[in-house]
C-alpha cells in the first residue's frame, strides 16, 4: 500500500485501482465534530460508525479507510456548505493526486493501461456527477429552507398585534394630529374611524404590518372622514 497525504487526508490506491481515504480525515473534514472542554476537536465516532451501518460497512474508527464511493455517501449525511466545499476538494484536487501518486503498481500492457486510462476517466466523471448532485440537492434544500422561513416571518407580520411601543406610538400620533386640528373632543372619533377603517375591536388589535398605513391614516384623518 503506497500511503500518501494530499491537503491532510491520506489515502491510497488498492490493486483493483479504487481509492481509498482515511475516515478521520475525511470525518474532520465533513464537520463530523464537536469540540470538548479542553478545547480540542474530536471526531463523533458514534455517529459516523451508525452511518457505515446504514451502509453495511465495518470500521475500526480512527485507523480505518472508506473507498471513495462511500465517502461521497457519508458526505450526504452531512448536508452543509462546509461538507460541499470539501466534497469538491476531494473530488477535484485530492483525489486526482492520490492517483496520480499512490496508484498501485501494476505493469501493464499499452492495450491494459489504454483500458486502465478510460475506466479511470468514466469513473473520475461517474464522481464528479455524484458531487454535482449532491451539491445540487444540498442548494435545493437550502432554498426550501429559505422560503420556509420567509414565508413564516411574512405570516407573523401578518397575524401578530401591536407591541406596546407600537400602541404608545399610535397614541402619540393620535395625540399629534388633535393638537394640529385644535379640538380635544375628536379624540373619540378619529379611534372609532381607525377601528372602522382597519376592522378591529380597538387600535390595540391593529396587526403589526398595517401600522405604517395606520401612521398614514391618522396624519390624514379629518372631522369630516367620520
Amino acid at each position: 500500500m503506497n500511503l500518501i497525504t494530499v491537503s491532510g487526508v491520506k489515502g491510497y490506491i488498492d490493486e483493483n485501482g479504487t481509492a481509498w481515504l482515511s475516515l478521520e480525515d475525511v470525518a474532520r473534514g465533513l464537520g463530523f465534530t464537536e469540540k470538548k472542554l479542553d478545547g480540542k476537536e474530536y471526531v463523533r465516532w458514534n455517529r459516523v460508525g451508525s452511518y457505515l451501518s446504514d451502509y453495511g460497512f465495518a470500521t475500526s474508527g480512527e485507523d480505518g479507510f472508506i473507498p471513495e464511493n462511500l465517502f461521497y455517501l457519508l458526505a450526504m449525511k452531512a448536508n452543509n456548505q462546509i461538507a460541499v466545499a470539501f466534497q469538491m476538494k476531494v473530488a477535484d484536487e485530492i483525489l486526482p493526486s492520490i492517483r496520480k501518486t499512490g496508484s498501485y503498481s501494476v505493469q501493464l500492457s499499452p492495450a491494459e493501461a489504454l483500458l486502465k486510462s478510460v475506466e479511470l476517466l468514466a469513473k473520475q466523471e461517474r464522481e464528479l456527477n455524484t458531487v454535482k448532485e449532491t451539491q445540487a440537492k444540498n442548494q435545493e434544500v437550502l432554498v426550501q429552507h429559505e422560503f420556509a422561513l420567509t414565508t413564516l416571518d411574512q405570516k407573523v407580520r401578518d397575524e401578530i398585534t401591536l407591541t406596546t411601543r407600537e400602541q404608545a406610538q399610535i397614541q402619540g400620533a393620535v395625540k399629534a394630529r388633535i393638537r394640529k386640528l385644535g379640538d380635544r373632543s375628536l379624540f373619540a372619533k378619529i379611534y372609532s374611524a381607525l377601528k372602522r377603517q382597519f376592522g378591529v375591536p380597538s387600535y390595540r388589535d391593529l396587526k403589526r404590518s398595517d401600522l405604517s398605513k395606520a401612521f398614514r391614516f391618522i396624519e390624514s384623518w379629518r372631522p369630516g372622514n367620520l
